[in-house]
């Protein structure tokens, strides 16, 4: 959705409109919950149109999915981040807490890389249909908020 360049978030907010310098979503989940976020850097003229366009995005993927090209290179860059943790003793690590951590137990990094390969396009889409048909939360920082259009987010 938001982190590379060709990235949903950032070719449409950055590239076509022009009206942020940086755009991504991230998501950090533990074993019982988690968050789904979006950023993006702009100007408070710019905010009540960047924050139409994110709402606008988000209803596009609950309502149609990601596509087959952001899914296989969504798959690939989670595959190629696992590789990457092996890379060092404390890349393991960390990678070894996580696991702990998100899942409650430690996978071995085949088992890993198996479960991330036989995730669907299909149960990505399912997953995203129901966290995007709940209500959303907000938190701006900046100056001039009080000018923002906050009924549009919700």
């Amino acid at each position: 959705v938001g982190g590379a360049v060709s990235s949903r978030l950032n070719q449409t907010i950055r590239e076509q409109h022009g009206l942020a310098y940086n755009v991504y979503s991230s998501i950090s989940n533990t074993l019982t919950c988690g968050q789904f976020s979006i950023y993006a850097g702009t100007s408070p003229e710019k905010a009540n149109k960047v924050l139409s366009l994110m709402k606008s995005e988000m209803k596009k993927l609950g309502k149609d999915g990601v596509k087959e090209d952001e899914f296989e290179q969504a798959k690939q860059q989670t595959l190629a981040g696992i590789v990457m943790s092996l890379d060092s003793a404390s890349s393991r690590m960390h990678a070894v807490g996580q696991r702990l951590l998100l899942q409650g137990d430690i996978l071995s990094d085949e088992k890993l890389i198996e479960k991330v390969r036989s995730i669907t396009r299909g149960s990505v889409n399912e997953a995203a249909r129901e966290m995007l048909s709940k209500a959303p939360c907000a938190a701006i920082v900046g100056p001039e908020i009080n000018d923002l259009d906050l009924e549009m987010v919700f």
